[in-house]
């Protein structure tokens, strides 16, 4: 649960808490694969609370009746980290130690956590009965879940971390500098290996070849118009050649125009829309060690390198769901040329043996082998459409019945590289993130999407 939005847990840890000087960031790892830092005015907005007061925000949307005595400094940003090990964590500034164990303590009255005990000279309490809190005169950390055991070891990590002086915590690392610059309420900063592996490759494509993921970060600003989450972001590396290779990248990219934005359906689980030039986008997905191994296997009975190079303006790329591992997909893209439609009767005559080329229609064809299964065709309007299902290749250049939110369209047309994540249809197969949903609800409103788009 932790890889599929580091967003989304931050604002659950934040919720389950029932708070729900900087010296208190140094018990956040310096070596951190992410931070998040939320303004606490920031989130009174987008929970639409009236005069965006901090402490009415903590009191309506974590459950306490006087924010005053929990003990947390609310005039500092809530951090929250992913640390070195992949264990999620949030991190606040401790106002008053006394309030905070007295209002621990009272809370477990009622069940809501353990009575405090004391361990390694700070303070402890298991909230929920997973969610464990350290904290000491300077900072409470928020870690978990877990359970039996596992939280013992939670417990002497947080012991580690409340111990960290300056050179050990989160203000040493060039990471701390990129978020304090990003000028936004709620913003991020994480290492690409931190996010789930289906989100990776928009942010990694152009970087040079057997580059290490942990080089590549995306720095963000995080906003809510409506019922959608909006990141806008750019990736970058502090590695100086690789982060020329990403700026590089990025300007391949050209605002969408919008021509497939009706064609997404409301109810696909993920999209990426972009507009690019066919000969930059095979050199971005060359770059990608998973896409060129795609690339070939395609490429051993189709010339699927020309036909890629031959796209030029907006592309949609479209995974309604997955089917095991597997995505169902459908790409539509606006050509320049088709010129390679007249080699697709030497590609009949060549596909290697237990795979073949059939016809589909009018310059539209399906080729089938033990392993692949793709359709694809040119319209008489110069698009591409594909797929690996008949009707989602044809559809994917179609407007549909059911199109996303006008609020979610409005939030595409005119960016770059989009990508569009839809929780409601992730929760259907996710439990957990339906549950991760559920608890947004009281922060940000009925999220039903996320959007991510470079700068």
């Amino acid at each position: 649960m932790k890889k599929y939005s580091i967003i989304l847990v931050g604002v659950i840890m934040m919720f389950l808490t029932s708070c729900s000087g900087s010296g208190y960031l140094n018990a956040i790892p310096s070596e951190s694969k992410a931070l998040i830092s939320f303004d606490l005015g920031g989130m009174a907005k987008y929970a639409n609370l009236k005069g965006g007061n901090k402490s009415k925000a903590i009191k309506d949307l974590l459950h306490v009746s006087d924010p005053s005595d929990c003990g947390i400094d609310l005039s500092q940003k809530l951090y929250m980290f992913i640390s070195p090990d992949g264990q999620v964590g949030l991190d606040a500034k401790v106002d008053d130690e006394s309030d905070m164990e007295d209002w621990f303590n009272n809370m477990s009255k009622s069940g809501i956590c353990t009575k405090v005990s004391k361990k390694r000279g700070y303070k402890f309490t298991v909230l929920h009965g997973n969610w464990v809190v350290g904290f000491s005169n300077k900072a409470m950390l928020v870690m978990g879940p877990a359970v039996g055991a596992a939280q013992g070891e939670i417990q002497m990590q947080i012991v580690k971390y409340l111990s960290q002086d300056e050179d050990e915590g989160i203000k040493s690392s060039p990471m701390y500098d990129k978020l304090d610059s990003i000028d936004s309420k709620v913003a991020m900063v994480a290492k690409t290996e931190a996010l789930p592996s289906k989100f990776t490759a928009p942010f990694v494509l152009g970087a040079p070849k057997d580059t290490d993921p942990s080089e590549i970060l995306i720095a963000a600003a995080i906003t809510v118009n409506g019922k959608c989450l909006n990141i806008s972001g750019e990736s970058f590396s502090f590695k100086p050649s690789v982060d020329k290779a990403l700026k590089a990248a990025a300007k391949s990219y050209k605002p969408i125009s919008g021509k497939y934005i009706q064609s997404i359906p409301n109810d696909a689980m993920y999209s990426i829309l972009m507009n690019v030039d066919g000969n930059n986008l095979i050199n971005l997905l060359r770059s990608d060690k998973g896409m060129r191994a795609m690339l070939a296997g395609l490429n051993a009975a189709l010339d699927i390198d020309n036909m890629i190079k031959s796209i030029k303006g907006d592309v949609a790329i479209i995974i309604p769901q997955y089917n095991g591992d597997s995505p169902n997909f459908a790409l539509a893209a606006q050509l320049g040329n088709h010129n390679w439609l007249a080699d697709v009767g030497y590609w009949e005559k060549s596909c290697p043996q237990g795979s073949k080329i059939v016809g589909w229609g009018k310059n539209a064809y399906h080729y089938i082998s033990k392993d692949e299964n793709f359709y694809f065709g040119v319209s008489n309007d110069n698009q591409l459409y594909s797929g690996n299902i008949d009707m989602l290749a044809k559809n994917s250049v179609a407007k549909t019945a059911k199109p996303l939110p006008v609020d979610i369209q409005n939030q595409l047309k005119g960016k770059k590289l989009c990508f569009i994540i839809n929780l409601e249809a992730i929760g259907k197969e996710k439990q957990e993130i339906k549950t991760v949903t559920s608890i947004l609800k009281p922060v940000f409103g009925d999220i039903e999407a996320i959007t991510y788009s470079i700068k």
